[in-house]
């Protein structure tokens, strides 16, 4: 079965699978250039002093919000060009190369993606790809919707219902 996303734009994009493992491992790159929490020096009294981290600081605040968007630009860059096998038409390469000389084959295509899926649905357009590969929250959900009586308003302390068949003969 070739799953699908059309974007709200019309585009039909192909998904396939992205390797659990790879993204683990991008989060833990990203973990790695996470700002650290600045500390400063407490007094405690007596001219005695520790020291307390401080992650109001302003410029941790400001580092700590541009990494942030530096890994989700990441993050999604990464789906983008691993679970989507639909390739940019010769129009938007032949453009973009241009514009953006040192671009790898793979940037231009998450640029790509990005011009066809609005901003806000880039986060559906992820799980899609996720959800070829890992169990995601609405994937679960959507799952035991489906089950027969999942919306049945019964109190669970209630036995299950049985439906009784009649029984095959045997000749």
């Amino acid at each position: 079965m070739r799953r699908e996303y059309t974007t709200r734009s019309g585009v039909t994009l192909i998904l396939r699978p992205v390797p659990w493992l790879a993204f683990q491992r991008l989060e833990i790159e990203w973990e790695k250039k996470r700002p650290r929490v600045p500390v400063v020096q407490v007094e405690i009294g007596d001219g005695q002093f520790r020291e307390e981290e401080n992650p109001d600081s302003p410029e941790y605040q400001e580092a700590l919000a541009q990494w942030e968007n530096q890994k989700g630009t990441a993050v999604s860059e990464y789906f983008f060009i691993a679970g989507i096998a639909n390739k940019p038409d010769e129009e938007f390469l032949e453009l973009h190369r241009e514009v953006f000389p040192e671009a790898t084959d793979n940037q231009l295509k998450a640029m790509w993606v990005s011009s066809v899926v609005e901003p806000d649905e880039a986060g559906d357009l992820i799980d899609s790809i996720m959800s070829q590969t890992m169990a995601t929250e609405k994937g679960i959900a959507e799952a035991k919707a489906s089950f027969p009586g999942a919306n049945d308003q019964r109190n669970a302390s209630e036995p299950v219902p049985v439906s009784k068949s009649p029984r095959s003969k045997r000749s």
